[in-house]
């Protein structure tokens, strides 16, 4: 039963069930395909929705950059890990564990917002169990830092050359911008208090983003 496909230089990477194994990573090609990590060893699963023994199986979310998939998964530990993978089992690695949040949604918050930029993949994720950060990952564990602090989840990654427009609630919404870097991080407009923004809307049209709020 896959979820979610993605085409990674000839082959399909999946999440998928396996008895034993679980909701764990697999990959396909035209010869065949099989297991390439189990990212949770045992039964629990790597993928799914809520308790790990029962959940329902996820879909494989992720960024590409270069040869490399970046993606989520649930780790040993009861924790969330940033992992990449080459389509190789030595190539899939976590580079590095969050903690998790409370509440029984998909991965308590944790479906990957991802963007590559450069030699980057700038993504969402938690620094505590109740605030959350802006990251960016080079693909190794020293290269995964955090690039910006928020409050909230952040949504709607977009690039605009070289840099990504996202959107984001620090007691209001803002719309920022970020080219990887802390210091290229920051917020360029924040909206009025009760306003709302349509998070899926960014659109780049030539060099200019268009949105809905």
């Amino acid at each position: 039963n896959p979820k979610g496909l993605h085409d990674l230089f000839g082959q399909v990477l999946t999440a998928a069930n396996q008895t034993g194994v679980g909701n764990e990573l697999f990959a396909a090609t035209e010869a065949g395909g099989g297991l390439l990590a189990d990212l949770n060893p045992g039964p629990a699963f790597g993928f799914y929705d809520g308790d790990p023994e029962v959940g329902f199986p996820t879909p494989l979310e992720g960024t590409i950059l270069g040869g490399d998939l970046f993606s989520f998964a649930y780790v040993p530990g009861n924790q969330i890990g940033l992992f990449r993978t080459d389509g190789t089992a030595a190539g899939t690695v976590v580079l590095r564990q969050f903690p998790m949040g409370g509440g029984p949604t998909y991965f308590y918050g944790y479906g990957f917002e991802g963007v590559a930029l450069r030699d980057v993949v700038v993504f969402n994720a938690r620094q505590t169990a109740t605030t959350w950060g802006l990251w960016a990952s080079d693909g190794t564990p020293a290269g995964t830092q955090l690039i910006g602090a928020t409050p909230s989840l952040s949504w709607g990654f977009t690039r605009l050359g070289n840099e990504a427009l996202f959107f984001t609630y620090i007691g209001a919404w803002q719309l920022g911008r970020t080219d990887g870097t802390p210091g290229g991080t920051t917020s360029i407009h924040s909206f009025p208090a009760g306003a709302s923004v349509d998070v899926e809307s960014l659109t780049v049209v030539g060099d200019r983003v268009f949105f809905v709020a």
